[in-house]
């Protein structure tokens, strides 16, 4: 499903790899297979994914490190609305 660009199931995966719920949704937390999924997506152009990179980078989160400046040139070589 989530290859068919199911949003429910994507966003499953992605609190399930955020916080970790193997029990009800299957997935132990993994910051590093989050990241690499998101940049996964991201690169297949994917507009969620693009902003979830560019909050990734500005915040710390979704397993990315921190870098404002990073984030700042993403934002403008994607034209994410921010």
């Amino acid at each position: 499903m989530i290859e068919q660009g199911n949003e429910d199931a994507i966003i499953w995966k992605i609190g399930g790899l955020l916080n970790g719920n193997r029990r009800t949704q299957g997935y132990e937390q993994d910051p590093i297979q989050l990241k690499r999924y998101i940049e996964e997506e991201a690169a297949k152009d994917k507009r969620w994914a693009c902003y979830l990179k560019a909050q990734g980078l500005k915040y710390g989160i979704l397993g990315f490190e921190k870098d404002l400046e990073a984030a700042i040139q993403y934002v403008k070589q994607y034209s994410i609305p921010y």
